[in-house]
């Protein structure tokens, strides 16, 4: 068996972390498990592990500004998934050509669109992994570019065998795109939970001005879907003194400043940037704080929790699931701005102790997950 993942790029962000996660894992048990990215891209990665790009060239790549300009217009006028089908049946045969060389038998779709490029891949079996709710995601500006994204994203996953990452994903990809539920399998992110815990244990100083245990915390991509927003106007609600500090870098970071600025909070509020090891941060916050719209699986508040570190969620898709009645945690509506400040409030000041998530965190254990997966693979390859 050898196993190829298939992402857009390796920066650091959530499916960064669960693909490189899954590929040592693998590794680790002698199956053989690369990367393959659509972008160049420089990471660091395990000896064991290769890295493979599938970008395109010459006037053809995603830099060009004539491209650019014509993915823009697409993702406008008929849906962004649209143009990506036009060009399945070149990628498919470029995926096609390195899996006869590398002798991959199995590929795992990551990213967004690989899922319509290579819906024409004949050379191995391929299994779309869908980390974030398509209802959400496949939406754009108006009907009909958001009805084409479902219609062609609906298509490329007939009779094929696709893995959600939680209960919630299934669910919505049953109901959004009509997928039937005997194609679908829920598989976890894996959470190297001894990696976690060696990185926050080492001994590094804290960024200046912070002091253990009296600072909140939010980590992820500074994207509309995450909604630091919301948590910028609730943390300026509410009376909590302790600094607010944003592990995490994307389109937003110059929207948020201004925002922590006309809130009159920007002396409170701490902007780090892309963090590599955000473990040390995790485990020395009071509060780790989520407020998103949606999620696939947030696994950030996993790790929190891992850490013996209270986090503070709201109820978007896959935080139920991901906390799973842990007393360290406590979830709110997502609309309810009073709400969230106030428990920033209660959670600052007299933050849970509990040392009973362990049980919980079973659910996500390397062992359990590639048990599960060698069995979906064993299975799809046998019918």
């Amino acid at each position: 068996m050898k196993i190829a993942h298939v992402v857009n790029r390796l920066d650091g962000n959530g499916v960064t972390k669960a693909v490189i996660n899954l590929c040592e894992t693998l590794s680790d048990r002698g199956i053989t498990s690369d990367i393959i990215v659509l972008e160049k891209t420089e990471y660091p990665l395990r000896i064991d592990i290769q890295l493979h790009s599938l970008g395109s060239s010459g006037l053809m790549k995603r830099q060009n500004p004539i491209v650019k300009y014509v993915r823009k217009l697409a993702k406008y006028t008929v849906g962004s998934l649209a143009y990506y089908s036009l060009k399945a049946e070149k990628k498919s045969a470029q995926l096609d050509r390195l899996i006869k060389k590398e002798g991959y038998t199995h590929i795992l779709l990551h990213c967004h669109y690989s899922k319509i490029l290579f819906s024409k891949v004949k050379e191995a079996k391929c299994f779309p992994v869908i980390h974030n709710k398509k209802s959400k995601h496949l939406k754009a500006t108006w009907w009909l570019p958001s009805w084409i994204n479902r219609h062609v994203m609906s298509k490329a996953l007939v009779d094929r065998s696709t893995i959600a990452v939680s209960k919630a994903v299934r669910n919505d990809l049953s109901k959004y795109l009509h997928v039937e539920k005997q194609q679908l399998s829920v598989l976890p992110n894996v959470i190297n939970s001894a990696a976690i815990t060696s990185l926050a244990k080492l001994d590094r100083p804290l960024p200046a001005k912070l002091i253990e245990k009296q600072y909140l915390l939010a980590v992820g991509r500074l994207a509309p879907q995450k909604r630091f927003d919301r948590l910028l106007k609730a943390y300026s609600m509410s009376t909590c003194e302790l600094p607010l500090v944003i592990a995490g870098d994307g389109i937003q970071l110059k929207l948020l400043q201004r925002l922590a600025r006309r809130l009159r909070i920007n002396h409170r509020v701490i902007f780090l940037g892309h963090v590599e090891n955000p473990y040390q941060l995790m485990k020395h916050a009071r509060l780790l704080i989520l407020s998103s719209d949606y999620e696939g699986l947030p696994t950030v508040l996993i790790e929190a929790l891992l850490l013996h570190t209270p986090v503070l969620a709201t109820v978007c898709s896959g935080a139920r699931e991901a906390v799973a009645n842990c007393k360290l945690a406590k979830l709110v509506p997502i609309r309810k701005l009073s709400v969230l400040a106030e428990s920033i409030n209660q959670y600052s000041l007299h933050p849970p102790t509990c040392d009973e998530c362990n049980c919980m965190l079973d659910h996500y254990k390397p062992e359990r997950i590639i048990k599960e997966f060698l069995n979906l693979v064993d299975y799809e390859s046998n019918h």
